[in-house]
C-alpha cells in the first residue's frame, strides 16, 4: 500500500525526532502478543482481558502523540521555515522547485531548511520533555 504525501512527510519528521532524541521506539519489529488471559473464575467483575488488544491501543495512543508533538513543533516554527519543512519532507518538491516557490536561491533556501530542522528537532524535543514530567 503506498503512502501519501502528507503520511511520508509525517513519518520523515517523526524519524527526525526519534534521531533526535537517541531512541528508534522499540525495534518496531513483529513481535507474539502475549496470549489472552482467561476469564475470571468466582463471580468477580473484572472483564476478559486481552493484552494484544491493549498492546494496539496503547500503540496508537503513542503515535497519537507523536503525531501532535510533531504538528506542535511544526506549528512552533516562523512562517517561511514551515513553509519550507512542509514543501520539501511533506510535498516531496526538490531544493529547485521550492526554491522558485518561495522566490529565493537555492542556497538560500538550503540555509532555512537546515535552521527549520534544526529548530523543529530542538522544540520536538523540548515538547517530549514536557510530557515526560
Amino acid at each position: 500500500m503506498r503512502q501519501s504525501p502528507f503520511a511520508r512527510g509525517v513519518a520523515l519528521l517523526a524519524a527526525l525526532v526519534l534521531a533526535a532524541c537517541g531512541g528508534g521506539g522499540g525495534g518496531g519489529g513483529a513481535s507474539t502478543p502475549p496470549p489472552a488471559q482467561p476469564p475470571p473464575t468466582g463471580g468477580g467483575s473484572s472483564p476478559y482481558v486481552f493484552p494484544a488488544a491493549e498492546q494496539l491501543f496503547q500503540q496508537a495512543l503513542e503515535r497519537a502523540a507523536t503525531i501532535q508533538t510533531i504538528l506542535t513543533a511544526l506549528q512552533s516554527l516562523p512562517a517561511n521555515q514551515r513553509e519550507i519543512i512542509i514543501l520539501r519532507e511533506i510535498e516531496q518538491l526538490s531544493y529547485e522547485q521550492i526554491s522558485k516557490v518561495i522566490g529565493c536561491s537555492a542556497a538560500s533556501m538550503r540555509v532555512t531548511l537546515f535552521r527549520a530542522r534544526k529548530r523543529f528537532v530542538e522544540r520536538a524535543e523540548a515538547l517530549l520533555k514536557e510530557t515526560d514530567k
